[in-house]
C-alpha cells in the first residue's frame, strides 16, 4: 500500500470511500448554510415574513468557491483542489397564516486536480463534472424558525426548530449593533462541536440591486470551528471561519456573501497532518421582488419656486423629477412656507396632493408616488396717502378682491386747520380710479393706488370773513364816536 493511501485511509478515515469531492462540497455547503446559517437569525432577530414575498417570488444569485486537502503522513503526501461555479435559485412555493414554503435549487460545475489519494475523494471523469441539488424548506411565518428540511427529497432535522438563514427582519438590525448567531465551538477534545450563540456584528454595505445601489444589511463573525475529517482517533481538523452574509434592506431575503475557512488535523503519534482550506463567495444576480419605487416630486404653480430633497435643493425648471428609491425608505423634503417671487409678488404654501399641510415633512416609500406641493400665488396691494389713515395694504391671494379706505375729510394744516379748514378726499389714482373713499380692486396682478386730496378752507374763509366784517363795524363805530364827540 502507496504511504499516501495509508495517511489518507488512516489519518482521515472519515470520509466514505468512493464520494467524489464535488459530492464533498455539497456536504461542505450544507454544513455552511445550514448547520451555520441556519442559526444566523436568533428569535430576537425573528419576525413575520413580509407580506410581500408571496407565492411565486424568486431570487437568484451566483456563487463560486476554491477548497483543497492535503496531508503527509510516513513517506508519503496527498492533495485535492477542486474549484467550482454554481447558480442558486429560490422560490416562494406557498404562503398561509402560519408557514412559507421555500425551494432552493443549485446547479453547478466543478474541476478537480489529485495528487494521491484522499479516503474518498476522486475527481471523477475528466477531471471535473457537475452537481444538482434541491432543497425545501418550511417555514414559519410568525418566527422564521424552520418547520421541515429536506434535501433531495431526504428529511433532515438538524436546522428544524432553528432560524432560517434564508430571511431576516431588516427592522430588527441596526448599523454597528450585534445579532445573535449560532456557531459551532469545538469540543475540548475535538470529537465534535456544540451550538453556541455568539454575537456577530451588523454593518452596511452598497450592493447593486437590479441596477440600484443599494445599502444592505451585513452579519459577520469569525471564530474557531471544526472542519470536515477526523483522525482516526475520532478528532476532527479545527481552525478559523469567517462568515459574512448580506440582506437586503426591504424583505431581508439573503442576498450573498463570503466564508472562508481553514482548519489543521493532526495524526496522534506524528504519524501526519493535513490542511483544509475553503473559500465562497456568492453574488445576487436578480429576482422577482420589487426593492425600489419610484416618487415624482413636482410644485404647483411651475413658477420660481424650489423644494429641497434629502439636503439637495431643485428649482422648478427641474421638475418634476423622479427619484427611485428603496422601499422603506425614508426621505425628507423641505419647503419655504413663502417664496417671494418679482415684485409685488409671492408665492404662499398651501398643502400637498396627500393631504398633508406639512410645508417640510418626511416620506416613508412604500410604493410608486406621485407628490405636488401646491402654492397659491399673492399680489401686493399698496395704499398710499399722506392723511386719513389708509387701509388696505398687504397681500392678497390672486384674483379676490381688495377693500382699501381712507378716512375723510381730515382736519386741515397750520392755520386753516385751526379755522376749521378740511382737506377732503378728492379720487383714487394708479391702479384705481375710484372716487369713493372706501373701494374694492381685482387683485389680478400688484397694486398700488394713491389717495388725492383737496383743502377745504369754506369754514376758515367764514370765520375770517365775520371777523373782518367785525373789524369794520368796530373801526366804524371808533370813527362815529369821535365825530360826535368832536360836534359837542
Amino acid at each position: 500500500m502507496p504511504t499516501f493511501l495509508w495517511f489518507a485511509q488512516q489519518c482521515l478515515p472519515t470520509v466514505n470511500s468512493g464520494e467524489n469531492l464535488h459530492k464533498r462540497t455539497i456536504l461542505v455547503k450544507i454544513t455552511i448554510l445550514l448547520s451555520l446559517m441556519m442559526f444566523a437569525t436568533q428569535l430576537s432577530n425573528a419576525g413575520a415574513a413580509s407580506p410581500s414575498l408571496v407565492p411565486g417570488t424568486w431570487w437568484t444569485f451566483k456563487g463560486s468557491y476554491q477548497q483543497s486537502y492535503s496531508g503527509t503522513g510516513g513517506q508519503g503526501q496527498a492533495s485535492y483542489t477542486e474549484t467550482g461555479n454554481y447558480t442558486d435559485s429560490f422560490l416562494v412555493r406557498s404562503i398561509d397564516s402560519s408557514t412559507m414554503a421555500i425551494r432552493m435549487q443549485i446547479n453547478g460545475a466543478y474541476s478537480c486536480i489529485a495528487q494521491g489519494t484522499f479516503a474518498g475523494l476522486s475527481c471523477g471523469p475528466p477531471n471535473g463534472g457537475t452537481f444538482a441539488e434541491t432543497r425545501e424548506w418550511t417555514i414559519y411565518t410568525s418566527t422564521l424558525l424552520v418547520a421541515s428540511f429536506t434535501r433531495n427529497g431526504q428529511a433532515e432535522t438538524q436546522a428544524v426548530g432553528h432560524p432560517v438563514w434564508l430571511i431576516q427582519n431588516p427592522s430588527k438590525l441596526t448599523d454597528g449593533g450585534k445579532t445573535p448567531f449560532s456557531w459551532c465551538v469545538p469540543t475540548s477534545d475535538a470529537k465534535g462541536c456544540s451550538t453556541t450563540d455568539v454575537q456577530a456584528s451588523v454593518s452596511t454595505q452598497q450592493v447593486n440591486l437590479k441596477g440600484n445601489m443599494a445599502k444592505v444589511w451585513v452579519v459577520a463573525y469569525a471564530g474557531q470551528t471544526i472542519g470536515n475529517y477526523q483522525n482516526s482517533e475520532g478528532a476532527y481538523s479545527t481552525g478559523p471561519e469567517t462568515d459574512s452574509w448580506q440582506y437586503d434592506p426591504v424583505y431581508g431575503i439573503f442576498l450573498g456573501g463570503s466564508l472562508n475557512q481553514k482548519f489543521n488535523g493532526t495524526q496522534t503519534g506524528g504519524a501526519g497532518t493535513w490542511t483544509e482550506i475553503y473559500s465562497e463567495n456568492d453574488q445576487f444576480v436578480d429576482s422577482s421582488l420589487t426593492f425600489t419605487a419610484t416618487a415624482t416630486i413636482n410644485l404647483a404653480p411651475s413658477a420660481n419656486l424650489y423644494i429641497t430633497v434629502d439636503g439637495v435643493k431643485y428649482a422648478s425648471s427641474q421638475l418634476p423629477k423622479t427619484f427611485s428609491w428603496f422601499i422603506g425608505s425614508t426621505h425628507t423634503l423641505a419647503l419655504d412656507s413663502n417664496i417671494q417671487g418679482s415684485s409685488g409678488v409671492r408665492y404662499v404654501f398651501v398643502q400637498w396632493n396627500d393631504g398633508s399641510a406639512q410645508n417640510s415633512r418626511s416620506l416613508v416609500v412604500t410604493q410608486d408616488t406621485t407628490l405636488t406641493a401646491t402654492y397659491k400665488t399673492q399680489y401686493q396691494l399698496t395704499v398710499v396717502s399722506d392723511v386719513g389713515n389708509p387701509l388696505g395694504t398687504g397681500w392678497y391671494d390672486a384674483g379676490t378682491q381688495a377693500t382699501f379706505s381712507v378716512a375723510s375729510p381730515q382736519p386741515g394744516a397750520g392755520l386753516m386747520g385751526t379755522l376749521g379748514g378740511k382737506t377732503i378726499f378728492q379720487r383714487w389714482s394708479g391702479d384705481s380710479n375710484a372716487v369713493s373713499p372706501s373701494a374694492t380692486i381685482t387683485m389680478d396682478g400688484p397694486k398700488t393706488i394713491t389717495a388725492t386730496w383737496a383743502a377745504d378752507n369754506t369754514q376758515p374763509y367764514a370765520v375770517l370773513g365775520g371777523i373782518a366784517a367785525a373789524l369794520v363795524i368796530v373801526a366804524a363805530l371808533v370813527i362815529f364816536m369821535r365825530r360826535k364827540k368832536t360836534r359837542a
